[in-house]
This record gives structure tokens, C-alpha cells and sequence, in this order.
């Protein structure tokens, strides 16, 4: 336990080093959003595969 605080330490202090020079990454992105036709088309697609998932009748038949 003591070496991981030691550790831990040593590591907050490598990070607070005051003589290295500072980068401002708050730059903003730039997302693209795809816009959907029909929202439920994956919904549907989904509960389908799951419905196959949870087939009783598939599963004994396997």
C-alpha cells in the first residue's frame, strides 16, 4: 500500500511539472449527424433478431 501511494505521488508530481509547456486542446468538433428516414426501421430489425434469438422451437429443434 505504501508503494502505490509512493507511487502515486511521484506520478501526480511528474504530471504537475510547472517548467513544461502547456497545449490548449479545447478545440471544438466538428460531428456530421446522418439523418434516418424511418426512424423504427432498426427498432424492427432488432426485435426480429431477437425474436430469432429467443425461438423455443429453433432452440429444441437444435
Amino acid at each position: 500500500m505504501t508503494t502505490c501511494i509512493i507511487m502515486h505521488h511521484m506520478i501526480v508530481e511528474d504530471e504537475n511539472d510547472v517548467d513544461a509547456s502547456t497545449v490548449d486542446h479545447m478545440e471544438m468538433l466538428t460531428l456530421e449527424v446522418e439523418m434516418m428516414v424511418d426512424e423504427n426501421t432498426p427498432l424492427q430489425e432488432f426485435l426480429t433478431r431477437h425474436r430469432k434469438v429467443k425461438d423455443k422451437d429453433a432452440d429444441i429443434a437444435l
